[in-house]
């Protein structure tokens, strides 16, 4: 199209999800949109390879932006390929292993699709030449934990792997739950590939940085971003002798958030839709509040800071710090330290996984996120943060040092009725006796002005707190899961013992989940047969009801808590002291 070709003219941009099994639908969609832009604008056919400088996808979302982009195929041919591929690879499920369908199967369709299109199944994904028509990005996952891409045409800096087609789009496949990974070499260095859709189900901010890079001078005009849509979220434990899941589809690790990628995406665009009224964004614009896991520490600091986080790097005396975490949870560890100004202060950083001298900025993007919303949560029931560091080659959270010692359970109940719909993970206890919540991990805001690409790493958690149907993977972390980890918080406090001291983490899921478990009542904290006591203990057991449905919501367990008189673990010494001097005296009474 000569219209295409016009440097003048922004930018169209495609970008297809992953959606395994599902991933026809995204094509489908993309035909009705084409059939309508070409009636609108009185066109025969109009081909997306001629329409779209840059066409994109992760997963089956990868094989259909070759087919249309690197392979130019049209729409219908597209569809007719998709469904022949799906029909080889996914009608038939492997009987062993730990993958669901074969990955031989995989190449030998993704071949023949090649060979039919450019009459040579070793054609490679680089064209090697210099072309101003459609450009090819699929993106897979590497298995040390970051985004790769796979072009179509040249670049000078980190090229990527010089691969042939089939070799990319099975990168982007290899899901592990569905195909075996596939190795291919990166500068002579084996690079092994897990899935595109693994920390990448919808790569558009990666998109708009790949943009910007080859047209820097470029505006965007259209962005068309297609998911295969929600499904049912199922989250399954690893196989093993009490549970046979090789035949469960992980769709936790698989769906796309399409919708939440739409508001993103409307929100960094916001008031661009009538042309007249303002003035098309750049890339660079419009990726001003965009954090993803290609970005360097330092870009997302610089991003945290214009958003109102406060970076005390050079604050924060490195000489006072503990060289080793004083606590740690689920995911993440807390080191002492002080600020220049002797301010004691609690450091908390995200545990990482990885190799020495490798970049993990995974782990940065999700420091990122929980710093992000902790700094716009203000409640006296939250620990409030001061600021960020750059600690131990990582983000880090910085926070007034509490000190953790049993103190009021209706006060940790207020805190966790504020956040509502946000996870709980660590209670720290200030000096004055005020129980304050932290750990912002997996909390969202209803509006907020920072963005973050999606990370679908697999879930962590604090084991002894966590409800049974995450452990067995039945559901993902709620407000109803929250309230059980209340409960074994609110223990923790009158207890000062981890919840079910004395079993083995081994022992857990099948002790807890199985066979349905609570905590053993704890006399000698909240003794039997005393009114205070015994009310606890009730509105710690409805917190821990088995059926999530059954369980209070916070604010009930705040109510229920603040009627007794905001009850600690002194009252209760105090009421355990008194009814043993009254049995004492019954006995007595007994004798005479």
């Amino acid at each position: 199209m000569q219209e295409h070709q016009d440097a003048e003219r922004g930018l169209n941009i495609l970008c297809i999800d992953g959606g395994g099994v599902r991933g026809l639908s995204p094509l489908i969609i993309l035909q009705e949109i084409i059939y309508r832009a070409a009636a609108a604008e009185s066109k025969g056919n109009i081909h997306p390879h001629e329409y779209f400088d840059i066409i994109s996808g992760t997963g089956t979302g990868g094989i259909s932006a070759c087919m249309l982009g690197r392979l130019r195929m049209p729409i219908d041919k597209a569809i007719s390929e998709y469904a022949t591929l799906a029909k080889d690879v996914f009608q038939d499920t492997k009987l062993s292993g730990t993958t669901m369908y074969k990955a031989t199967k995989l190449q030998v369709a993704l071949k023949r699709m090649v060979q039919g299109a450019t009459g040579d199944e070793g054609e490679m994904m680089n064209e090697h030449r210099e072309h101003s028509g459609c450009k090819t990005v699929v993106f897979a996952m590497a298995r040390h934990g970051l985004p790769i891409l796979f072009r179509s045409y040249a670049v000078v800096a980190n090229p990527g792997p010089g691969c042939t087609i089939s070799e990319a789009l099975h990168a982007t496949m290899a899901h592990p739950d569905l195909f075996k990974s596939i190795t291919i070499l990166e500068s002579s260095v084996p690079v092994s590939f897990v899935g595109g859709e693994i920390g990448c189900s919808n790569p558009i901010a990666h998109v708009l940085h790949e943009a910007q890079r080859i047209y820097p001078d470029r505006r965007v005009t259209r962005i068309i971003s297609i998911g295969a849509g929600h499904a049912r979220t199922i989250q399954v434990p690893n196989p093993s002798r009490w549970y046979r899941t090789r035949d469960v589809v992980v769709i936790k690790d698989m769906a796309t958030d399409s919708e939440r990628v739409a508001e993103e995406m409307a929100a960094r665009f916001e008031g661009t839709e009538n042309p007249s009224l303002s003035p098309v964004p750049t890339i660079h614009e419009a990726l001003n509040n965009i954090v993803t896991s290609s970005m360097s520490c330092e870009e997302i600091v610089t991003l945290l800071k214009e958003h109102g986080c406060t970076d005390l790097t050079g604050s924060l005396d490195e000489s006072t710090c503990s060289k080793y975490p004083v606590a740690n949870g689920g995911i993440g560890d807390v080191f002492s330290g002080n600020l220049l100004d002797g301010t004691s202060v609690a450091i908390k950083t995200i545990r990482t996984y990885h190799e020495p001298g490798q970049v993990v900025r995974v782990y940065h993007k999700r420091a990122a996120r929980e710093i992000y919303t902790w700094s716009k949560c203000k409640h006296p029931n939250i620990v409030p943060l001061i600021g960020l560091a750059v600690f131990h080659d990582g983000l880090a959270m910085i926070s007034r040092w509490e000190y953790e010692h049993p103190s009021k359970g209706t006060s940790i109940c207020a805190g966790l009725a504020y956040l509502h719909e946000h996870d709980i993970a660590n209670v720290l206890i200030s000096q004055d006796g005020t129980p304050m919540l932290m750990d912002f991990g997996n909390a969202s805001l209803l509006d907020p002005t920072l963005q973050f690409t999606q990370t679908n790493t697999r879930p962590s958690f604090s084991l002894r707190w966590t409800a049974p149907e995450i452990l067995t993977g039945i559901s993902s972390h709620s407000a109803t899961s929250d309230i059980y980890s209340l409960g074994m918080t609110i223990l923790e406090t009158f207890t000062s013992q981890i919840p079910f001291v004395g079993q083995h983490d081994h022992s857990l899921v099948l002790y807890v989940a199985i066979k349905k478990n609570i905590p053993i009542r704890p006399e000698g904290t909240i003794p039997t047969n005393t009114v205070k006591g015994d009310k606890l203990w009730a509105i710690l057991t409805s917190c821990w009801s088995y059926d999530p449905k059954d369980r209070p919501t916070a604010d009930t367990v705040w109510n229920k808590a603040s009627s007794m008189k905001e009850i600690t673990a002194e009252d209760l010494k105090e009421i355990r002291s008194e009814t043993g001097e009254q049995i004492g005296e019954m006995r007595e009474k007994d004798k005479e």
